[in-house]
């Protein structure tokens, strides 16, 4: 069975790559490290993107990073 690019098919295609690429700009990667009072870093904490469900939790350094909406302006911990 051979497949024969189609107009209608090419088109449906070269959309679909669009509309994802403009999916993928509505998002941007946050990275940070969460220190406490001490300077020391924070295990367990979590980060959320403020008025979101977005949130990840840090690693035992207090590193954290996840994808966040690109309208996110606040992250609460």
């Amino acid at each position: 069975m051979h497949f024969k690019p189609t107009a209608p098919r090419l088109w449906l295609t070269m959309s679909l790559l669009f509309l994802s690429s403009l999916l993928l700009a509505q998002q941007k990667r946050v990275t940070g490290r969460i220190l406490g009072e001490d300077g020391r870093p924070v295990a367990g904490a979590t980060v959320t993107v403020k008025g979101t469900t977005s949130s990840t939790i840090t690693s035992e350094d207090g590193n954290f990073a996840f994808t966040v909406p690109a309208t996110a302006t606040t992250l609460v911990v």
